[in-house]
């Protein structure tokens, strides 16, 4: 018995109508990109492939969908969820515009070559970590941190030298 699939036209076609391109057409038929190409250039529709009808004209891609957030910004910021991640609040801070990608001490925004992130810290403006109100919370870089909060590292003492 052979591995190979025999894909008809009638196939193809049901790809084209429940998907918006080649590839995605692919994964609907549970084959390789390959092999659906293969075939869809087989069968024609007024001299043209239906491989070339369901090309993307534009050749940049299909934007996916982004998940959106399972839990509001205002929930957490009102303090509905005290155990969300600060590290996760800080990145939809970022990205939803309520807080600017920058230290708000001395300003400083420079990306790190290896995995171009902008090394800030959260700090809590009256101490309490347990209030997130936004006029609370503060982006500081690791150097206006340990100048104006102290060790960003935890209680560890500092050397100096």
């Amino acid at each position: 018995m052979s591995n190979r699939k025999l894909i008809l036209e009638s196939n193809v076609r049901l790809a084209m109508k429940n998907s918006k391109s080649n590839r995605a057409a692919a994964k609907f038929l549970g084959v390789s990109y390959n092999t659906y190409k293969k075939y869809s250039e087989m069968y024609f529709e007024n001299g043209v492939s239906l491989f070339e009808i369901h090309k993307n004209e534009k050749c940049i891609g299909i934007k996916k969908e982004r998940k959106s957030f399972t839990i509001p910004i205002e929930k957490i910021l009102n303090g509905e969820k005290p155990n969300y991640s600060v590290q996760k609040l800080k990145t939809r801070l970022f990205r939803e515009g309520l807080k600017a990608e920058e230290c708000g001490c001395c300003g400083f925004n420079e990306r790190r070559i290896t995995d171009y992130q902008i090394p800030l810290l959260i700090n809590f403006g009256d101490g309490d970590k347990n209030n997130w109100k936004l006029e609370n919370l503060e982006i500081l870089c690791y150097n206006c941190y340990f100048l104006t909060v102290g060790n960003p590292l935890g209680k560890k003492k500092a050397i100096y030298i």
